[in-house]
């Protein structure tokens, strides 16, 4: 990456010195639209949860095939970790739920939608704890509380 990072502005210094003016403007404009490219993407929602979930939907959609049916059902997954401190930590988990109760929308803030969500991820948190929801695909949420 450094390399990369230093070649480059030697590369484009070298196109307009030789006046090979397609080359320049090859090097100068596909890293914008790369970048343009990428920022759209994540903007749609497709991010590294979206791209992880895609990979383990299938067995996920097998262990919730294997809950009871009739009532609508809700499992949640351990997700992982983040942080760069001990006193900073986010825990994620994925949660299915076929009722779309833990929808953030307007309820993301009240109580009611705070202890739902805890019941489903089956975690205690005292009220200083952030909490937070969103729609990942289908029925799936990415729920995160972080831990200070």
């Amino acid at each position: 990456m450094l390399i990369g990072t230093l070649l480059w502005p030697a590369a484009i210094a070298r196109q307009l010195w030789h006046r090979r003016w397609r080359r320049f403007i090859s090097l100068t404009g596909m890293p914008i639209v790369a970048i343009g490219l990428l920022i759209g993407l994540l903007r749609a929602g497709f991010d590294a949860t979206w791209v992880r979930l895609q990979f383990r939907k299938q067995d996920l959609l097998t262990d919730i095939a294997r809950l009871p049916s009739g009532l609508p059902r809700l499992a949640a997954w351990h997700w992982g970790h983040d942080g760069l401190t001990a006193f900073d930590v986010t825990a994620s988990w994925i949660v299915y739920d076929e009722s779309d109760r833990l929808d953030p929308g307007e309820m993301q803030n009240s109580e009611a939608w705070r202890q739902r969500t805890l019941a489903a991820i089956g975690a205690y948190a005292p009220d200083e704890t952030d909490l937070w929801a969103r729609k990942v695909d289908g029925h799936f949420y990415l729920v995160q509380l972080a831990q200070y």
